[in-house]
């Protein structure tokens, strides 16, 4: 899938449904207007719901006119124009929207999805995080957040935020949409297990669109998962263009393996471990349940080889038998702990944590890894300690990751509970707030009728 594909489909701003859409809003935001204000925005909403942008335009237009420190008429403005295609406009009205309500997550919102649009990614990843700060996102907005992380290489960021939009959001094409970049950012990340977990889900959906199917399966044939990529393909309408000749090309190569099978069968463990490595360069699924027959074996070095092709090609690996390896020898143990940090599941963290001083460089960059997606700010001293004594500069690479991953994470976490905190307040004070404009409405009201009434009596008598 393109850049483009992405920038028209309903994950990125969509523009092209004129006349169906709707003026963006939370009911949790209340925005205090003049009532002969409040006629124009109204206005200014129907005709752009109708597909009149250039009406809307002119309403908010008039709306500015008559009252120019008015901050959600300059984001309605702006939103316009953005929808028009005037993106220049619309950045300039959204920040002038920002100027005048610098709490407002929804404006922040909007500028982020501008700055995507135009590829300025790094941007766009700040202008949400300050949106973050003040204010709950929208599911859309983090499926944004993790295709900015995406295009800047930043896959564990882009990971996150495309499970949170997951979480959070119900409408199946932009799931199918997340699950697809989902996959994609594990893949380039290197986590085989969590990738192949995703993609029969997004299998399980009867709905997948054809092109992403297509594009899923080249990238794990690429990974060397030949028996998932067929899957991917067979999936598809055999008459799509090339899909025939592509389903022949994997089966071929998959057959290409059938007679090396047989070679496994052997007692000697010398022998038996060159076959191993041979077949080992696919992953395909009658190689897996082949490979897994062997688990019975006594060789410590035949079973940590079956394992480590587990994790290569992210087949899925019993809890019985990894609960054996762990029991077994060190050569064991060494590889059901690679394999439990790159499954990424939270429930392994506490096993992962008591293995960050483990001796073997490998399982140490692992459980640092994990911890970088996993980890919770009660680990922080862990991994500083850690830091101290950690040898070559990859391994304190990611352990800074990891720490700095961690702070990030424990600050949204903080502005979050802040912001909810605060709601009540905001609430509170917006009642009382139109509470007291109510009263000033009245007084003004019954100053009027009392002046009214002297006009009227002085008038009698002259």
């Amino acid at each position: 899938m393109t850049n483009k594909e992405w920038e028209t489909s309903p994950i990125a701003p969509d523009t092209q449904s004129r006349g169906r859409r709707k003026i963006p809003g939370r009911q949790s935001v209340v925005f205090l207007v003049r009532s002969d204000v409040k006629k124009e925005l109204e206005r200014g909403k129907r005709k752009f719901e109708a597909g009149d942008t250039e009406g809307a335009r002119l309403a908010y237009e008039r709306a500015l006119d008559l009252d120019p420190g008015c901050a959600i008429a300059y984001f309605y403005l702006g939103f316009t124009y953005h929808e028009m295609g005037n993106l220049e406009a619309a950045k300039e009205y959204y920040l002038q929207a920002i100027d005048l309500e610098r709490k407002q997550s929804l404006f922040l919102e909007h500028l982020a999805r501008l700055h995507f649009e135009t590829e300025e990614y790094s941007v766009c990843l700040v202008r949400f995080q300050e949106a973050q700060a003040v204010g709950p996102l929208q599911p859309i907005s983090y499926g944004l957040m993790g295709r900015a992380h995406f295009e800047l290489d930043r896959y564990p960021e882009s990971i996150a935020c495309l499970e949170k939009m997951l979480e959070l959001e119900e409408e199946p094409r932009l799931r199918r949409i997340a699950m697809y970049y989902l996959i994609l950012a594990h893949l380039k990340d290197g986590s085989m297990i969590p990738a192949r977990r995703r993609a029969f889900e997004l299998l399980e959906d009867s709905q997948a669109d054809p092109l992403i199917l297509s594009a899923l399966a080249d990238r794990f044939q690429a990974a060397g998962c030949l028996s998932l990529a067929l899957t991917f393909l067979e999936r598809m309408e055999e008459d799509s263009e090339g899909v025939a000749d592509r389903i022949e090309e994997i089966q071929a190569l998959l057959s290409k393996t059938e007679p090396r099978l047989h070679n496994l069968f052997t007692s000697d463990e010398e022998k038996l471990l060159h076959h191993l490595h041979v077949v080992s360069q696919v992953g395909g699924d009658r190689i897996f349940r082949v490979l897994m027959s062997l688990m019975e074996t006594p060789s410590a070095l035949v079973r940590e080889a079956v394992v480590s092709y587990c994790r290569k090609f992210g087949y899925e690996v019993g809890e019985s038998t990894l609960g054996a390896c762990m029991n077994g020898e060190p050569l064991l143990r060494e590889a059901a702990l690679l394999y439990l940090a790159e499954t990424f599941e939270p429930r392994y963290l506490d096993l992962l944590i008591q293995n960050l001083g483990h001796p073997s460089k490998e399982v140490q960059l692992a459980v640092a890894r994990y911890l970088e997606r996993r980890g919770r700010f009660e680990h922080l001293r862990l991994l500083e300690a850690r830091m101290e004594v950690a040898e070559g500069a990859g391994l304190r690479r990611q352990l800074q990751r990891a720490i700095n991953q961690i702070k990030r994470r424990h600050t949204e976490q903080t502005d979050k509970l802040i912001h909810k905190e605060a709601q009540p307040m905001r609430a509170l004070i917006a009642k009382q707030e139109e509470k007291r404009l109510g009263i000033l409405r009245w007084v003004a009201l019954g100053l009027l009728v009392v002046y009214l009434s002297i006009r009227g009596f002085l008038f009698f008598f002259e």
